[in-house]
């Protein structure tokens, strides 16, 4: 428990990290104070196995945009699954800070089906270089990122390893309603309480997506894209920001 006036970081780590074997994988730790981007003086970073075996052992970390990095290339040995972590031992303002997260060694990561281009399709009015925008708003990376983040998280609560779903296509309708959903509901804030229909409409709708999504999975991260079907499954918890 912090002492007062004891200094309480918090680090921006909303996914396991998926390491992929053979491949490089780009590791972060933001470090944030009183809503601000922290940057560490300097820091190591160690990875640890499913036996708690040291596989990177405090290799100095790069501080990059004020943020802790590296570039981890997985061995093509490595044992696909879960149970590994990644510890960063960063130094803040003299202070030595911790920081640990679950990781997963995965044949391959799942990318987000979608861009803005595809929301603009359902929804021209938040097109920045269409004909009478109704934000200012440039980009919509920030909702696509959360939104992405939130089904990922749902895909593990639900015991379906987000690595192990082939075809990311299959999310594209529930990604999409699932960003407006965000989309509408900051609007409804910023701008007027009655884009908060749009976002519960969106809300349903990703939730009626959720029912119809029919994910090829490979159980065992068959490299062959063979696997099996699962169907989605609606749930009762709606994740996200309204």
């Amino acid at each position: 428990m912090p002492t007062a006036g004891e200094i309480t970081y918090q680090a921006r780590l909303p996914l396991p990290d998926a390491l992929e074997r053979g491949g490089v994988s780009d590791l972060s730790c933001p470090i944030y104070d009183a809503g601000a981007l922290v940057a560490p003086s300097s820091g190591t970073v160690s990875i640890y196995d499913a036996t708690d075996t040291a596989i990177v052992d405090g290799d100095a970390v790069v501080v990059a945009s004020s943020t802790a990095t590296y570039e981890y290339t997985a061995p093509a040995t490595l044992t696909l699954g879960d149970g590994y972590r990644v510890v960063w031992t960063l130094t803040i303002s003299g202070s030595v800070e911790t920081i640990r997260n679950d990781a997963a060694v995965v044949r391959r990561r799942l990318y987000c089906p979608i861009t803005d281009l595809d929301l603009y399709r359902i929804a021209p009015a938040l097109d920045p270089s269409g004909t009478d925008p109704i934000t200012r708003e440039t980009d919509f990376d920030a909702y696509l990122t959360e939104a992405w983040t939130s089904i990922q998280l749902r895909l593990a609560a639900q015991g379906d390893r987000p690595n192990l779903v082939i075809a990311a296509s299959a999310l594209r309708e529930v990604a999409i309603h699932t960003a407006l959903a965000l989309i509408w509901g900051t609007m409804a804030h910023r701008l007027s309480p009655a884009y908060a229909e749009l976002a519960r409409e969106h809300r349903e709708l990703a939730e009626a997506a959720w029912g119809r999504v029919s994910l090829h999975y490979a159980p065992a991260d068959s490299a062959t894209g063979e696997g099996s079907r699962r169907r989605g499954r609606p749930a009762v918890l709606w994740l996200g920001r309204g």
